[in-house]
């Protein structure tokens, strides 16, 4: 199971990394990125399927700030 903050951590430096290699690579097909940007975000997609359920009463280290109800995650699903 996959703690909820986690996708968005991913999407975060996903998108790093591929910034930064697009950056510094010298003459490659961008449609590479394009196509590794693709394969990451459906991999989140996918990871969005095995959540682990937030415990009921347990504090976060967001100190309750980020909140994974079904209706946040069928939006995030939708962004996606």
């Amino acid at each position: 199971m996959i703690p909820t903050p986690a996708l968005e951590i991913v999407v975060l430096v996903w998108g790093l990394v591929l910034l930064l290699a697009e950056a510094f690579a010298s003459k490659m097909d961008k449609r590479l990125f394009a196509i590794a940007g693709i394969i990451g975000l459906a991999a989140v997609l996918l990871g969005s399927f095995f959540l682990a359920p937030p415990p009921p009463l347990a504090t976060t280290g967001f100190w309750s700030f980020y909140t994974a109800d079904p209706l946040a995650i069928f939006f995030k699903r939708f962004a996606l």
